[in-house]
């Protein structure tokens, strides 16, 4: 996913401490008292304060946006008869340089953040003056000491680059968005790769002879077009989001590493093979989500699958798990659209939820080598068949029986059976009942599963009935009445998911302990919890309660809402809006934004405002018609990279100060 950040500085200046100036400089400087900064030819300055471990008349160079081609960092600049001498370059401080081929790095430069030099468009060389901490090899930054390569500048022209034997190191952000580079060959004594080292590199496709490399840093090679790499058998560490987004087409796992870390290749859409060597015994979560994975050898070490450790892996088809894998955790294979068939190994005994969620295609599990699960007439369960955890979607039965001795029904293990018309239930079975071909539990005091293929439009809750569960009412396509919910306790945020022409909720004689309606709309006793707006009630304009500060999960799901004001909302959850016909919504007040919540909107234009603090995984995905954002906020508590995910061609503004922090989680 492309993104732009157009970021226009303005320059905040101040005054400290300095040494008085012998001669009159050739240049302007500005000033203002706030925060001790000032422009001197076209670069801005921050004066070093009084904690700083530099001396008192130091400044750090913070951005030059100048256009000159060969530019020289000053010794010294001027500011009211007063020297400072340069110390330090900030992170992107020449990201605004657009013409400048060539920097020069006086000897009074002590120090150099990460990313100092990233970004600058024009950048194909730097240059090193008498300097004690730094120097220059063919227009590459080094240290001094040339065991740690700082910087490969961001437009040098050059194939392939030979790194010189005795770096050991190369450095955060070291080839960040260097455009022109296709082959690495890396020398003997390299030992560390960095964070975001070769991320966003737009031609860089192989690195060669990694052979002693110990640590890759997280989202090292993340967005970036590598596609061949052979990880090293002394490779101890690897980082989360290492090969985010990158082209990889094949992987080895080495055995050191033990976990494949979480997002590690996510969203790869080139990787096809993934083998584990011997040694590796876990894989994290999200870890190949999102990635073209066709073909997958596990190690007999390995013992466990993380959450959506392959969510929308589409290329998958058939998968036989590792002899030794005890353990898959939630949504693991979620959406495998093309998933036809797994074979458990023996020993696994723990499958979370959610596994085989929409894997519409996953008719087959071979349950032969196992010891705790079986797979009979397209339904799986406990060896003693007491819990029924999956049934199958070729499940070609229009009234589906239950077994007596069924005591446990997985909250999800009914959402894939779209043919089902009514339910029935064996006579002496004691944990579950029937009534007009829906399920409960024994005395009806929890609706289980309405049948999703069920002819009758209108419905009417049992009075017994208190709680609904998960996924109770999915795919109902023809439940079209209003559901009394004067008794019930309890309704799950997923119950009435994907139910297109379902008219509302309403409470006979307006009371219940926890529920509240409002024009057919669900909201909890008092008010602050939005819970479900039904599709069909055809609003195209909301405004959201005052009292209200959460919209629950899958609460405008699938609606025809466009126009939506939060008000004083501070919470938007899980789906809230998933799949919605929303254009145009203010949020004023939201700190909170969960998984999915406005995933497949049609939302154009957005603005996050300046409080709010998480946004999580999903958040914007698949918004085909999102151009605009402004951020305002300067930074987050939780800002997932899959946000955005393909969410093409958005344009993102964020706040000046924030621009180092958005220029690389973005």
């Amino acid at each position: 996913m492309k993104k732009s950040i157009p970021i226009f500085l303005s320059l905040a200046l101040g005054i400290s401490y300095a040494y008085p100036c012998f001669a009159s400089p050739k240049a302007i400087s500005t000033q203002n008292n706030a925060n001790n900064s000032f422009l001197y030819n076209d670069a801005t300055y921050t004066i070093a304060n009084e904690a700083s471990k530099y001396k008192n008349g130091s400044v750090y160079l913070l951005n030059y946006k100048g256009d000159k081609i060969d530019y020289e960092i000053p010794e010294k600049v001027y500011l009211n008869g007063l020297c400072y001498e340069v110390v330090k370059i900030d992170a992107f401080a020449f990201a605004n340089a657009q013409n400048t081929q060539t920097i020069t790095i006086p000897s009074s430069v002590l120090e150099i953040s990460n990313f100092a030099f990233a970004s600058s468009p024009s950048l194909t060389n730097i240059e090193v003056k008498d300097n004690i901490n730094f120097s220059s090899v063919d227009g590459v930054l080094f240290s001094k000491d040339k065991t740690n390569l700082i910087t490969f500048p961001t437009a040098k022209v050059l194939d392939t680059y030979n790194i010189p034997l005795g770096t050991k190191t190369i450095k955060e952000g070291a080839f960040f968005e260097n455009k022109n580079l296709k082959t690495l060959i890396a020398p003997s004594s390299l030992e560390t790769i960095e964070k975001y080292a070769f991320s966003k590199t737009s031609s860089l496709k192989e690195i060669k002879d990694i052979i002693n490399v110990k640590t890759i840093g997280d989202f090292a090679f993340a967005n970036s077009s590598i596609s061949s790499i052979s990880l090293s058998g002394n490779l101890q560490y690897l980082g989360e989001s290492a090969f985010y987004g990158s082209n990889i087409s094949s992987i080895t796992i080495p055995h050191k590493i033990g976990t494949v870390p979480k997002y590690c290749f996510y969203a790869c859409s080139s990787l096809k093979d993934i083998y584990f060597s011997e040694g590796v015994y876990n894989i994290d979560n999200y870890a190949f989500a999102n990635s073209s994975v066709k073909n997958i050898e596990f190690s007999k070490s390995l013992t466990s699958i993380g959450e959506k450790a392959f969510l929308n892996c589409d290329n998958l088809k058939e998968i036989t798990l590792g002899e030794n894998i005890e353990k898959i955790s939630n949504q693991a294979f979620e959406n495998c659209s093309n998933l036809e068939k797994i074979s458990f190994s023996k020993n696994l005994s723990s499958l979370g939820n959610l596994i085989f969620k929409d894997c519409t295609k996953l008719t087959n599990i071979d349950t032969k080598e196992n010891i705790y699960f079986t797979y009979e007439n397209s339904i799986l369960y406990s060896l003693d068949r007491t819990e029924l955890v999956y049934m199958s979607p070729d499940i070609n039965q229009r009234t589906l029986s239950l077994p007596k001795n069924i005591s446990k029904i997985r909250e999800d293990a009914l959402t894939n059976i779209d043919i089902v018309e009514e339910f029935s239930v064996d006579s002496k079975n004691e944990y579950f009942s029937v009534e007009n071909g829906i399920l409960y539990n024994k005395n009806k005091t929890k609706l289980i599963r309405y049948p999703s293929a069920k002819e009758t439009v209108n419905f009417t809750l049992p009075k017994t009935v208190k709680e609904i569960a998960p996924y109770a009412f999915k795919d109902a396509k023809k439940l079209i009445g209003i559901i009394d919910v004067s008794n019930i306790s309890k309704i799950a945020n997923s119950s009435f998911k994907n139910t297109p022409e379902f008219s509302g909720f309403y409470i006979e004689g307006g009371q219940n302990s926890n529920f509240s309606v409002i024009d057919n709309i669900l909201y909890n006793k008092d008010k602050t919890t939005l819970i479900k707006a039904p599709s069909l009630n055809n609003l195209k304009e909301f405004k959201i309660p005052n009292s209200v500060k959460t919209i629950g999960s899958y609460a405008f799901e699938d609606s025809s809402i466009e126009t939506l004001d939060t008000n004083n909302v501070t919470k938007i959850e899980g789906n809230a809006f998933l799949d919605s016909k929303l254009n145009t919504i203010s949020m004023p007040k939201v700190e909170t934004i969960g998984v999915s919540a406005f995933r497949g909107t049609k939302l154009k234009n957005l603005e996050l405002p300046k409080n709010i603090k998480k946004i999580d995984d999903y958040a914007f995905a698949d918004c085909k018609n999102l151009e605009k954002v402004d951020i305002k906020a300067n930074s987050f508590e939780k800002f997932s990279q899959t946000v955005f995910y393909n969410s093409n061609n958005v344009k993102i503004t964020v706040p000046t100060l924030s621009y180092k922090y958005y220029k690389k989680i973005l």
